[in-house]
């Protein structure tokens, strides 16, 4: 069998370059073995024409040496590159299978990053790399994660980048398109530089001032909708999207209790099963069932003067027509402008609910907060969160060394 071929014609030639010490230069391109598509430009600079055909010579010999492969080289088709396994495959099953979040994010990270369509200023990334044991390896994701971290890209994008390659990885073997363990799974360890700040996603709650701002001008400016929707994000921690798709039916305002068993996606306009696909049961503060109720007569009083049936749902979502004054998000944004506050998202109103339990009740209530968030287990809630752990009781704790003093 002949060896697969690996390198194009090597040239030599004089490089008038003003700021080149050397200014001779070896030429070729280079096809990685289990890659179509364009091969890698190569070159090699030294500072004689001699050393430079000594190099030539030696850039031939390697070239020429046979590639080492372990199965029967067989022709592949367009369907076996990582661009169109990801798209045609992989992607589908995760948007019929995940949140919409998650398949927004990987969406974007094959499109933009992994495995962009040609013009793409990152063309071809990875998506040329043939899925197969052979040539989708630890080393090759690797290289090409070094190679990000050259360009300048971040630590943080360069791990989701790797996660993202993790799953469709795994996917790859429970399909069968890899039989090899997953080449990922170590890669983690590897990404951080030296140099390099580890930015991990913070948790970034309001205030206790910048609470008393928001409510105060959600009372004053906006309709009973919007002050309701808003207090249930700061008093009961769910997702915004679990918010959304909250029906009356599932809520018990005599126990003060709600069943979260859907999270609305955005990308899919329609509910799904929560981030964690596990069905929860949350408890309601008296304040906040006392707005519900006035609320609900409110909605419905509306619903009945437009002639529509009685709403299903309890917040606004894209079904919904009767809430006034826009958006979430137009609602959100106003009320940080008028309030003066910068730096947050709706999501930081879930981060408030934690830590403002967490910071003086650590101990007794992590558990209980960690089932109102929906985390997997109280480890999440612990790792998110510890920052915010009272440090009263351990602030004496150097104090108490023992021997010599």
């Amino acid at each position: 069998m002949s060896a697969p071929v690996r390198g194009t014609t090597v040239t030599v030639r004089f490089v008038n370059e003003e700021k080149r010490k050397h200014k001779w230069g070896v030429f070729w391109n280079e096809y990685t073995p289990g890659v179509v598509g364009k091969p890698k430009h190569r070159v090699r600079y030294l500072p004689t024409e001699a050393d430079a055909l000594d190099a030539q010579a030696i850039v031939r010999a390697e070239l020429a040496q046979p590639v080492s492969l372990t199965t029967p080289v067989r022709t592949h088709r367009a369907a076996d590159a990582l661009a169109a396994f990801a798209r045609d495959v992989w992607l589908p099953f995760v948007k019929g299978h995940k949140t919409g979040a998650t398949y927004k994010s990987y969406f974007n990270t094959i499109t933009n990053w992994i495995a962009p369509e040609a013009g793409h200023k990152r063309y071809p990334g990875l998506g040329n790399l043939l899925v197969t044991n052979e040539a989708f390896t630890t080393l090759r994701i690797h290289a090409y994660l070094e190679q990000l971290h050259a360009e300048g890209v971040s630590l943080s994008m360069r791990r989701r980048i790797k996660g993202t390659l993790s799953a469709c990885c795994g996917f790859a073997r429970t399909v069968g398109q890899l039989t090899v363990p997953n080449p990922c799974t170590d890669l983690g360890r590897h990404i951080k530089h030296q140099e390099e700040d580890d930015q991990e996603t913070e948790a970034n709650p309001f205030t206790p001032a910048e609470v008393t701002r928001i409510f105060d001008q959600l009372v004053a400016a906006e309709d009973l909708c919007w002050q309701v929707f808003f207090l249930w994000q700061y008093h009961v921690g769910t997702r915004p999207g679990e918010a959304s798709a909250l029906k009356w039916e599932k809520l018990d305002l005599d126990r003060k209790r709600a069943q979260i068993e859907w999270s609305y996606s955005t990308v899919e306009k329609r509910d799904k099963c929560p981030k964690t696909y596990q069905r929860r049961a949350v408890d309601l503060t008296a304040v906040l069932v006392e707005q519900l109720r006035v609320w609900r007569q409110r909605q419905r009083a509306e619903a009945f003067r437009r002639g529509q049936p009685v709403p299903e749902y309890v917040f606004t979502t894209a079904r919904s027509r009767i809430l006034p004054g826009g958006t979430v998000r137009a609602v959100f944004e106003r009320t940080m402008t008028a309030c003066g506050i910068t730096g947050h998202t709706l999501y930081d109103f879930r981060h408030s609910f934690a830590t403002s339990h967490l910071v003086l009740g650590w101990d007794r209530k992590l558990g209980w907060v960690s089932k109102q968030l929906g985390h997997s287990t109280p480890t999440t809630t612990q790792k998110h969160y510890y920052a915010y752990r009272d440090t009263a009781a351990s602030q004496t704790f150097a104090d108490e060394i023992g021997g010599w003093k």
